[in-house]
């Protein structure tokens, strides 16, 4: 049997008032051969009796339902495990993915054998809509740096490492399955941020990488929503573990830590300043002795690079962080 275009893997949490329209548009791409791949993670709405609907088994669908609830990351890997697609994109159950979008995607990674992954544009859908449906303005400012007014362009990450510092989003990228099987890609076992693991492994893995103004996902913002945007509590400290998963990957692959290590420490120190103005007062004392823990960590040569070459001011904000403990 010839493998679909592309697999769709989809992590569920009481996502049933959103799957049949998630469902529908992904199928606008059925005649280019598509697979369904959804893991319910212990759904209390009867999401899984409306997959069981809907999915079709025999063109390859799967549904997993795990016993237990174990977090998006878990879910990812494990419908990771089932993907059939010469290409694979992790999606949200609440977000709205733009099929031709998709499509052009996949049309530049079809055209360029030798790029890994495509790293695409997304729009934000929200209900407070003053605070604007563009990329973040990091993002916007990296897509344009690098593109400039092109459309897209395939570069090695080593010409353009600002890339790992796009939001670590899953869905906005569209994967090469094969070579990512053959890595071990995987996402973190963290059930919020775990999407930072993947993020970095897709472009430190990639042999080339497409970056592309295709927008192929709107991402859904409620203000009283379940995105960890809302959450102030205990949970923003998984992202620790999140980047320490990170690093160990980092550790292991010396050559790609010491090249690196400056978009590493950049994307750690702006995304724990991002979390800690988001999490209770009461909690900061522990957010700073969790960051101080992490900052032990970084190899003292790969700090002296960071300090007189690569980024001064990034260095002197890591002995701040410590002059100040």
């Amino acid at each position: 049997m010839t493998p679909p275009l592309l697999s769709v893997i989809v992590p569920v949490f009481n996502g049933a008032e959103h799957i049949e329209q998630l469902h529908q548009e992904f199928s606008k791409l059925l005649p280019h051969g598509v697979q369904f791949v959804f893991v319910d993670d212990c759904s209390s709405d009867g999401s899984p009796l409306l997959l069981r609907r809907i999915l079709d088994p025999e063109a390859g669908d799967v549904l997993i339902t795990l016993p237990k609830n174990a977090g998006a990351g878990h879910c990812r890997n494990r419908g990771w495990e089932a993907a059939k697609g010469k290409y694979t994109m992790f999606f949200d159950v609440d977000d709205k993915p733009h099929p031709q979008a998709i499509l052009s995607a996949i049309d530049k990674l079809e055209a360029n054998p030798n790029a890994d992954v495509a790293v695409c544009a997304y729009t934000y859908e929200r209900d407070t809509p003053e605070l604007g449906s563009d990329m973040n303005k990091e993002d916007i400012r990296i897509f344009d740096r690098a593109l400039g007014k092109q459309d897209h362009k395939a570069f090695p990450l080593e010409d353009n490492s600002a890339t790992l510092m796009i939001t670590n989003y899953p869905w906005n990228k569209i994967i090469r399955t094969d070579t990512y099987r053959a890595t071990g890609m995987k996402f973190g076992n963290t059930k919020v941020n775990n999407d930072i693991l993947g993020h970095w492994m897709m472009l430190l893995l990639a042999d080339q990488i497409i970056l592309t103004r295709d927008v192929v996902c709107s991402h859904i913002v409620r203000s009283n929503g379940g995105n960890i945007t809302n959450h102030r509590n205990e949970k923003r400290l998984a992202v620790f573990a999140a980047l320490n998963q990170v690093y160990d990957f980092l550790v292991a692959h010396p050559q790609m830590r010491r090249r690196y290590c400056h978009i590493y420490w950049e994307f750690a120190m702006r995304l724990l300043s991002w979390s800690k103005n988001r999490v209770d007062k009461a909690m900061h004392r522990r957010f700073d002795e969790l960051t101080t823990t992490l900052l032990t960590r970084i190899d003292l040569e790969d700090f002296v690079l960071i300090q007189s070459r690569r980024a001064p001011g990034l260095g002197n904000r890591i002995k701040d962080h410590f002059y100040r403990g």
